[in-house]
């Protein structure tokens, strides 16, 4: 089925290449002539009209609005604008001079003998510090080993009258703006101080020092030059240090053991209920269960009975033999009982992996 456009009576082998053609100027043209009763014009003779108007055309100034400052690319555009209410409004205003701007204000300087954090001027550098020293508490780190006084003090200035930076936070707060903003921040935090905590600080600054003065000097001369190294490999004296059981342990003069440290994952285990020390057969433990072991006594444990599960070393005893029968297996029945719920816990516990419930009808 071709595809066709009834206004301009062309067809087309895709749909694309009529959708394109009624985005066309001719389709366009040929729908107005249409409305108007008139035939439909090809593209041909579509083009050379076009040519035609072209070159027959004279070349139109673009239209600009001068009390506005604005230009229209065509006429219409021009005429909606006068008609416009911010036209009118422009004509009515007064004229507008335009003023010149004022040239940037100049970054403020800081000089040695200007303080860093007030407004005042000493004569020297020494007057300066000791205002900055006695007014605003101010000091200069590990100054026996300045040799740069006047360029620390010029750096300092630069930095806060130029950086707008305070010398004790180094940009980590908020920023500011202005010399006197700065200078406020600072007396008002109590930072008129140098940053002089971290390495970072200390290498700022660390150009205006000079520290070899307190390296330790290196002898020179003969007597000092060998020392006697005869006695290194010597073995430490039996009163000191020993080996244990074996290698991986040391044996202290306080009678203290000190294990390897490859040795840590078996130190750190603990045996319950395997006792360091034989019981003793006297005690009243192992007369209990002596006395429990005998079939023709009518004591019954308390509490479970004893070992691991049992506590305390109280029985109970029965009025008869068959009592004291019927107590043994219910203590036996529940502490069965105990194991095996334990033991199911534990393995649901192990097994309880899954990352959500599925109803196995659903599947």
């Amino acid at each position: 089925m071709p595809f066709t456009c009834q206004a301009c009576a062309v067809a087309f082998t895709s749909p694309e290449e009529q959708r394109a053609h009624h985005r066309s100027d001719l389709h366009r043209y040929n729908i107005k002539r249409r409305v108007a009763a008139l035939p439909p014009v090809t593209a041909a003779v579509f083009a050379q009209k076009l040519a035609d108007r072209t070159n027959d055309a004279p070349p139109q100034a673009t239209p600009r609005c001068e009390p506005c400052a604005k230009t229209y690319a065509t006429e219409n555009a021009y005429r909606s604008h006068l008609d416009s209410k911010r036209h009118r409004d422009n004509l009515n205003a007064p004229s507008r001079t335009i003023q010149p701007q004022p040239a940037p204000p100049e970054e403020p300087q800081l000089s040695s003998t200007s303080c860093l954090f007030c407004t005042a001027t000493s004569d020297s550098l020494d007057v300066n510090l000791t205002h900055m020293a006695s007014v605003h508490s101010f000091f200069i780190p590990d100054a026996d080993y300045l040799v740069d006084i006047t360029g620390i003090v010029s750096y300092l200035a630069e930095k806060i009258a130029v950086g707008n930076i305070c010398i004790y936070c180094n940009g980590k707060g908020r920023e500011l703006h202005t010399l006197e903003a700065v200078r406020k921040h600072m007396i008002d935090k109590g930072h008129c101080k140098i940053a002089y905590d971290t390495e970072v600080d200390k290498l700022e600054i660390s150009d205006y020092y000079d520290f070899t003065s307190s390296y330790p000097q290196k002898e020179t001369s003969d007597d000092h030059a060998w020392e006697d190294v005869d006695g290194e490999d010597d073995p430490p004296p039996d009163n000191q240090l020993a080996y244990g059981d074996t290698e991986y342990e040391l044996v202290l003069p306080s009678g203290a053991r000190i294990g390897h440290r490859s040795m840590k994952r078996y130190y750190a285990q603990s045996f319950h209920g395997i006792p360091v020390q034989p019981q003793d057969p006297n005690s009243g433990a192992a007369l209990v269960r002596r006395l429990l072991a005998d079939k023709n006594s009518a004591l019954v444990p308390c509490k479970g009975g004893f070992g691991a599960f049992g506590q305390g070393t109280q029985v109970v005893k029965a009025r008869n033999k068959g009592e004291a029968r019927e107590a043994g297996r219910h203590i036996r029945e529940f502490r069965d009982q105990r194991r095996r719920e334990d033991f199911k816990t534990k393995v649901g516990f192990v097994h309880n992996s899954q990352k959500h419930f599925r109803d196995p009808l659903l599947q």
